[in-house]
C-alpha cells in the first residue's frame, strides 16, 4: 500500500499478496514506517527476503497502536507476523494471528525487536504455526535491550536453535507481566516462554505448554546466561536428551520465587527445576504438586494485590489484567 511512510495512516487496511521475491522491507500496509500507524489492518500474504510484515517491514521511530495482521508471512531473517523489524519504536494494544514462517530471527508478532517497547500486545491461532531455524519466538524471534510487557503467545513454535514460546533469544531485554500457552519444539536451546537469555530479565511470567528439544531444554528457558528470573511459574510437560529442567535447562544466572510442576523427561542431567545448575543461583524455588501450585500460599512474595490473582484451590495463578483475556 505505502513503501515509505513518514507522516500517518489511520483507519486503513491491506487486503491481498505482496510478493516481495528477494526485496527488503515488505509489508502489507508499508514497507518502511517512521511515523504512526493507528487503527489500522491487513489481510492476506505477505512474502520477501529480509526485514518482512504482515503489516509493515521496518518500523524505527516509529509508533503503532491498535493494530492487527491476519497475514501468512514468508521470507527469510527479521520476519514478523505484525513487524518484521523494530527499531526505537512502540507497538501497543495490537495483535497478530497468521502463520510466519522464515529463517532467522522469526517472531509470531516481531521479528527481531531492539531498543523498542511492546505493550499489550499478542499473537494467538495455534493453528498457525511459528516456524524457522534459529532465534524463533511465538511473539518476538529476537528482543535485544527491548522490553515487553503484558504480552502473550498462543502459538505452535518450531525452530532448530534457541526456540522459545514468547521469545527465541532475550539479550539484555526485560519480560514483565506476560505469558505463553504453546508447544514448543526445538533442537537446541528451547524454552516455553524463552529459548535463551543473556543478561536479561524475566518477571513476573508464566507457560503452560509442551516442550520438546534435544539438548538445553527447560519449561521456561532453554539457558540462562547471566540474567535474572523471578516470581515465574511453568506447568506442563519438558522432554530432551540432555540439560532438561522444569524451569530451565542450564542456568547460569539468578532464580528466585519460581516454581515447575509437570512431567521433565531426559537423559543427562535432568531436574524438576533445573537441568545443569552452571554457577547460577536458585533461591526460594521449588518444583511442586498440583495442589500447592494452586494455593495462594505458595508463592512466597508474589504481589497478588497489583499484579497476581488466583482462584484458590481451583486455578493456578493469572495477571490480573488477563482477566478478561483468558
Amino acid at each position: 500500500m505505502v513503501s515509505f511512510n513518514n507522516g500517518e495512516i489511520k483507519k486503513s487496511y491491506f487486503d491481498g499478496q505482496v510478493n516481495g521475491n528477494n526485496s527488503s522491507r515488505v509489508g502489507g500496509l508499508a514497507g518502511y514506517n517512521s511515523g504512526l500507524i493507528e487503527d489500522c489492518y491487513a489481510l492476506g500474504r505477505v512474502s520477501g527476503k529480509d526485514e518482512v510484515g504482515g503489516l509493515v517491514g521496518k518500523n524505527i521511530t516509529a509508533l503503532i497502536i491498535n493494530a492487527y495482521s491476519q497475514v501468512d508471512v514468508y521470507g527469510e531473517e527479521r520476519v514478523g507476523g505484525l513487524i518484521g523489524f523494530n527499531y526505537i519504536s512502540t507497538i501497543s494494544s495490537s495483535y497478530s494471528q497468521g502463520e510466519v514462517k522464515g529463517k532467522e530471527k522469526v517472531g509470531g508478532l516481531v521479528g527481531y525487536s531492539k531498543r523498542a517497547e511492546i505493550l499489550d500486545s499478542f499473537t494467538e491461532n495455534k493453528k498457525a504455526k511459528i516456524s524457522g531455524q534459529y532465534k524463533v519466538g511465538g511473539l518476538v524471534g529476537h528482543n535485544e535491550k527491548a522490553e515487553i510487557v503484558q504480552a502473550f503467545a498462543k502459538k505452535n513454535v518450531q525452530g532448530k536453535e534457541l526456540i522459545g514460546g514468547l521469545v527465541g533469544g532475550n539479550e539484555k531485554g526485560k519480560i514483565r507481566d506476560s505469558y505463553a500457552e504453546a508447544n514448543v519444539s526445538g533442537q537446541y536451546f528451547s524454552g516455553g516462554l524463552v529459548g535463551g537469555d543473556q543478561e536479561g530479565v524475566i518477571e513476573n511470567s508464566y507457560v503452560k505448554g509442551s516442550i520438546s528439544g534435544d539438548e538445553y531444554v527447560g519449561g521456561l528457558i532453554g539457558v540462562n546466561a547471566y540474567g535474572t528470573i523471578k516470581d515465574s511459574y511453568v506447568i506442563g510437560k519438558v522432554s530432551g536428551y540432555n540439560c532438561v529442567g522444569g524451569l530451565a535447562g542450564i542456568n547460569g544466572g539468578d532464580i528466585k520465587n519460581s516454581y515447575a510442576k509437570g512431567d521433565v523427561d531426559g537423559f543427562e542431567f535432568s531436574g524438576g527445576l533445573v537441568g545443569y545448575n552452571n554457577e547460577g543461583v536458585l533461591k526460594d524455588s521449588y518444583a511442586q504438586s498440583t495442589e500447592e501450585m494452586k494455593r495462594k500460599e505458595s508463592y512466597e512474595g508474589w504481589n497478588f494485590e497489583y499484579i497476581w490473582d488466583i482462584d484458590e484451590d481451583k486455578s493456578y495463578p493469572y495477571f490480573q489484567w488477563g482477566k478478561n483475556k483468558r
